[in-house]
């Protein structure tokens, strides 16, 4: 089950990166084209509610000063024309001014109509100023002002020149006002005239748009004050520049073109002959956004343009070298030879394939390692099959038997018999790798007893071992190849030897060990067979050594730097080998 849905996977194979590219272009050519549509449509939106927002607060000033102009008039008629509930006292100061002959009664007068002026421009605001003029005794009386002396002068003479002159306009008309100019400025003039008495207020045309053109206009956006004749009463030096919004083009056409950077709302009063004319640029207030939305699209109309250019640079800088790297690696999938590193555009991609160059370098060399040590291992297992078949020793196994037939010695025959099955029967199944350290142990007891049968009491021998070590694994034929060397070259007829074989755990580095003692009473090595053992230079070729070198080889192949054999002699006599290998057991099958 689990292989036919790996094949199924090998079959459904990824997308490309050339087919990823394609798709994603297709995928953002109409996102761009979204994206122009909603730039568009922002615009007019943003245009659209520029126009109502700018619209509605033109309105609301306009209303604003509709009122004010309507209650100023109030204010002066009730003031000219009666003694009427709070200006009765102003009345009586008027009164005071026209009648009185006491120069300081007059001067008295005066201040305290100064002083209710002055109450009224807290009302209506601080740049409405009131007066009262009177013809036969030529008094004018101002209100204080926030201005110079000297402006307020020159103001005044204008007033005084303007009701003396022929043009004056004085009426009960609420729209009617007069435009005076002082100092390149525009003042407007509200007259109201009984008998030789001349009551009126007068406002700056400038002071009158202050509030407007704090609105976010636009950098060269304008707030403009127009009488009936389109001509401009505020910003005299700047309107000239001002396009369209004085030059009769229509505010409406204007304002509704998509990509016109300009927008002009015009909105008259209905209590004077004077008309408010907003010119914003840029969209005003919502310029900022504006921008952004601007930008946006000529990034996104930007994007269309060079999509085809990235396209075709994608695929030269990114793609090309993508497929080659690719195509090198299924190449070398397939088992192909001479995988080499290639310039690439692409420093990373470049940098990649040198190291995979230097990878399937060293995979290389790891096979060929891996061989080399395969074929070591073969010769070491060669080896350790000839160290196996000993014909000598069976053969000596069954002249014994014959000779103790011929002594009728049954029992002996009967031990030794199973002694010898029990023998070969080990050394046949030790074609593993590793055994229990307790059956290495049992097939060296078995070799003894065999020798023991021989040697009699010549020979004499000791096993021991810890429990802890019963499961220790150990590679076969290990204890009783050094057994047998011992049995080999100190048990003789003549002198009684005794060898033992003591197993126990310990601990080195931490790591759990398990130590083989194997020794004998005999005479011990010689100097230069011990110097070669100590010095590792025993090779299996050496003969009747092939044993011990086979043990040293295996030990070095499957424990490599872990495992430690030491050679020494008694100092109470006999051989001494000592083995040092990690504590492994066999895990149990799941």
């Amino acid at each position: 089950m689990k292989g036919k849905v790996m094949s199924g996977k090998k079959r459904r194979r990824g997308r490309s990166i050339s087919q990823l590219t394609k798709l994603a272009v297709l995928l953002l050519f109409p996102l761009l084209l979204l994206d122009v549509t909603v730039s568009l449509v922002t615009i007019a939106y943003i245009r659209s509610e520029t126009k109502q927002y700018l619209g509605n607060m033109a309105d609301l000033y306009a209303s604003r000063i509709n009122d004010q102009f309507t209650n100023i008039n109030r204010r002066m008629l009730t003031i000219l024309l009666g003694n009427q509930g709070t200006d009765r006292d102003t009345n009586r100061y008027i009164e005071t001014i026209e009648k009185s002959s006491d120069q300081v009664e007059i001067n008295a007068a005066i201040h305290s109509l100064q002083l209710k002026f002055n109450d009224y421009l807290l009302e209506y605001g601080d740049y409405y100023n009131f007066f009262l003029y009177f013809e036969d005794k030529e008094t004018y009386v101002p209100c204080s002002s926030a201005i110079s002396y000297e402006e307020r002068k020159r103001i005044q003479e204008k007033i005084v020149s303007l009701i003396t002159s022929d043009t004056i306009q004085t009426s009960s008309i609420s729209q009617t006002w007069n435009i005076i100019a002082v100092d390149r400025k525009n003042y407007l003039v509200k007259l109201y005239q009984y008998n030789d008495k001349y009551i009126g207020s007068w406002i700056s045309a400038e002071d009158l748009l202050r509030p407007l053109k704090q609105l976010d206009l636009g950098k060269t956006g304008h707030a403009v004050l127009t009488d009936e004749a389109n001509t401009p009463l505020t910003a005299i030096d700047s309107t000239a520049g001002l396009p369209g919004l004085l030059r009769g083009r229509d505010p409406a056409r204007l304002g509704g073109l998509l990509f016109s950077n300009d927008l002009v709302l015009d909105r008259p009063f209905s209590s004077a002959p004077f008309r408010i004319r907003l010119f914003i640029s840029n969209f005003g207030l919502f310029e900022k956004v504006l921008v952004i939305q601007l930008l946006l699209f000529l990034l996104s109309l930007l994007t269309l343009i060079t999509l085809p250019f990235m396209s075709v640079y994608l695929r030269r800088n990114v793609l090309d070298p993508v497929r080659r790297f690719s195509r090198n690696l299924e190449n070398y999938e397939k088992g192909e030879s001479g995988y080499g590193a290639e310039d690439s555009k692409i420093a990373e991609l470049e940098q990649a394939s040198v190291q995979f160059a230097t990878l399937a370098e060293r995979v290389k060399t790891l096979k060929i390692e891996v061989y080399e040590k395969e074929l070591e291992k073969q010769r070491v297992q060669m080896d350790y099959m000839q160290l196996q078949i000993k014909p000598h020793f069976f053969l000596n196994c069954l002249n014994f038997i014959y000779h103790m037939a011929g002594l009728k010695l049954y029992p002996e025959i009967r031990t030794m018999a199973k002694t010898t099955s029990d023998y070969l029967r080990y050394l046949f199944r030790s074609n593993l790798d590793f055994v229990q350290v307790q059956d290495e142990m049992e097939h060296v007891k078995n070799y003894l007893d065999i020798q023991k049968m021989r040697y009699k009491s010549a020979l004499t021998f000791y096993l021991e071992q810890d429990p802890e070590t019963r499961n220790c694994l150990i590679p076969p034929l290990v204890i009783q190849s050094f057994v047998e060397n011992a049995v080999k070259h100190t048990v003789s007829l003549d002198e009684s030897v005794e060898i033992s074989v003591t197993v126990f755990p310990e601990e080195r580095e931490g790591r759990a060990y398990a130590a083989i003692f194997i020794a004998d009473t005999g005479y011990g090595f010689d100097e230069n067979t011990l110097a070669l053992l100590q010095k590792g230079e025993i090779k299996a070729g050496d003969g009747s050594r092939i044993g011990i070198a086979n043990c040293l080889a295996r030990l070095d192949y499957f424990y490599g730097g872990e495992a430690e054999v030491v050679f020494y002699n008694s100092p109470m006599r006999g051989a001494v080998v000592e083995i040092h290998i990690p504590i492994k057991e066999r895990e149990d099958p799941e």
